[in-house]
């Protein structure tokens, strides 16, 4: 059980987020008695302003169609990539000086899945401040959701704790706590055993804006299983050793993309992060929060190694808070040549503040790893971590995509042609021309939020988003 000496009580700004220009105005004076209607902002609450949010392509892949949108004069809100039918990637804004209350296109979807969930919520997070998720988790379970939630146990962040004791003893929601001698590192929920969101994000006011993030959704009941079965150990109190494996060693056939589970401690992260690397061809990005693995830094230099007529271009973005630490593998790949075999490895660091939160590698535009472990010892043998690796184009397009911008906000400089290239195989997932009209209701893929009528804890809905693909160009 959490322990806290005051509890943390978060004042929500009042904003209006209209469309378009996304400005903010203090709408304090106007009274209850005043209609609700869209647009407006009362009692302190959020109201989302205007029918819906048109997005622009920021950068786009002619190989596959995949493009990077946001809206337009608003990067703080993020960014997103509709992957391809019930897959949708989600990033965060880069170079932010301070957080924000602006629900960012990540919370937006996050919260309408949550607000519209049916039955059930298995929530297992590290990190959780961000009052839109806690607000919208307790409305969830007034209209009768069942939530589980996990923590780690032992957290003494006070921002936490007072999030998580929010939920203590409140009806149809049951939270746990599990791993008290490592860390319960997880970030993932499962809606209504269907819909997945996991990735690096936590559930933060800096997770959701200032950090470098990746958070994503995949609508797969075959998968949800996979994440339940774990979630169920989590939230009985297990942990580390102690677990049962649950995950098949296989990929799992999901939304016509190959994806596998990885849990640590009882599957060998560092093993699957070395398979892949050792069977790339072409090029391996990558941006890590903490690095300490020697062995994944070495097999990534002998994938740069001409020796074996590979000669893999290697760019690495590490967050500054570690890259300088002796521990860090910063040391092992800031080099030019092997053997007296020149090699191209490229490392960069991240300037400004918040965090390069990430824990990703993307391998000739035809692989993704990535979730909450970092490449670590303790990511191995002493958290609780789930990691996941997909084999999609289009997925390694969208986050080759956001990779560029991060490589140009810290160097000031366009990655080179061969790699500003997504490449790879031919796209086996091409979107729809005109996604707005397709999909199914409720699903971002269609392009277009379902209403959600009245005022929900404060956060009221209409139709909220819709992104067009039309003229897209590889500009910005």
């Amino acid at each position: 059980m959490f322990k806290t000496d005051k509890f943390f009580a978060a004042v929500i700004t009042a904003a209006l987020i209209a469309c378009p220009g996304f400005g903010v105005r203090d709408l304090s004076a106007e009274t209850p008695e005043v209609p609700r209607k869209p647009g407006t902002v009362q009692d302190g609450k959020y109201t989302l302003a205007g029918e819906r949010i048109e997005l622009e392509t920021v950068r786009s892949d002619p190989s596959t169609g995949v493009a990077l949108l946001a809206v337009p004069g608003a990067p703080e809100l993020g960014y997103y990539s509709p992957v391809r039918e019930g897959v949708d990637v989600f990033f965060t804004p880069l170079m932010l000086n301070a957080p924000h209350r602006e629900l960012t296109l990540t919370e937006r979807q996050l919260l309408h899945d949550i607000l519209e969930a049916e039955s059930s919520i298995d929530f297992a997070i590290y990190g959780l401040n961000r009052d839109s998720l806690v607000r919208a988790l307790r409305q969830a379970a007034e209209r009768g959701v069942e939530i589980r939630i996990v923590g780690n146990e032992g957290e003494v962040n006070p921002r936490y704790v007072a999030a998580f004791e929010q939920f203590e003893n409140y009806e149809n929601i049951a939270v746990s706590y599990t791993n008290p001698s490592g860390l319960m590192h997880n970030k993932f929920l499962v809606i209504d055993r269907e819909t997945v969101w996991t990735g690096t994000q936590n559930m933060t006011d800096t997770g959701f804006t200032m950090n470098v993030n990746q958070f994503f959704r995949i609508r797969s009941a075959e998968l949800a299983a996979v994440f339940r079965r774990e979630f169920d150990q989590l939230h009985a109190g297990l942990s580390r050793q102690a677990k049962e494996k649950v995950t098949p060693d296989a990929f799992l056939g999901v939304r016509g993309m190959e994806v596998r589970v990885v849990v640590s401690p009882y599957d060998d992260y560092i093993g699957v992060i070395e398979e892949a690397i050792a069977g790339a061809e072409e090029y391996l990005y990558f941006t890590i929060f903490a690095f300490s693995v020697d062995s994944i830094a070495e097999a990534m230099a002998a994938a740069a190694d001409p020796a074996d007529g590979r000669e893999v271009r290697i760019v690495g973005a590490y967050d500054a808070l570690f890259a300088g630490r002796e521990w860090s593998t910063y040391r092992i790949l800031d080099i030019e040549e092997v053997d007296g075999r020149a090699v191209d490895i490229e490392l960069i660091t991240r300037k400004g503040r918040g965090k390069l939160h990430l824990k990703t590698m993307s391998l000739d535009g035809e692989t993704v790893i990535t979730g909450s472990t970092n490449w670590s010892a303790a990511g191995a043998v002493r958290n609780d971590e789930l990691m996941l690796v997909i084999r999609c184009g289009n997925f390694a397009a969208a986050y080759n995509l956001y990779f560029q911008k991060i490589y140009r906000k810290y160097t000031g400089r366009e990655l080179p042609e061969r790699e500003a290239s997504i490449g790879g195989k031919p796209p086996a997932y091409p979107p729809e021309a005109d996604a707005c009209k397709s999909g199914r209701p409720g699903d971002i893929s269609s392009g277009i939020f379902p209403p959600i009528s009245g005022p929900i804890s404060g956060l009221a809905f209409k139709k909220t988003l819709c992104y067009f693909r039309a003229g897209i160009s590889s500009s910005g």
